[in-house]
């Protein structure tokens, strides 16, 4: 699962570093300013559509890992109630061996 966590937010960070490092370069550079107004338009005129898909992927992927989470939950109070029946079985009477000492006093 961290794995998988790892890998998308590796992706995301290239994707925006990507993105940044584009913008940022055409901003800098004497060529052909128009050019680069154009192709800026086009890619702002896309960002509310790789925005929109973005936030899906999230949602999605903030859905699963939460379903996920709880039943690892589940599985994990399971265990602890079925740890502390086995401790609770294991512990020896001590009551009936005070009673029994107070009695032979």
């Amino acid at each position: 699962m961290s794995k998988q966590n790892a890998d998308n937010s590796f992706v995301v960070g290239l994707i925006v570093g990507g993105v940044i490092g584009t913008v940022t370069g055409m901003l800098f550079t004497s060529d052909n300013r128009v050019k680069i107004r154009q192709i800026l338009n086009k890619s702002t005129q896309a960002l509310p559509e790789l925005t929109e898909d973005l936030y899906g992927t999230l949602e999605l992927q903030t859905f699963r890992l939460s379903k996920i989470a709880a039943q690892k939950w589940d599985r994990l109070k399971d265990a602890v109630a079925i740890g502390i029946a086995a401790s609770r079985s294991d512990l020896p009477e001590t009551e009936p061996e005070n009673t029994e000492k107070q009695n032979h006093s």
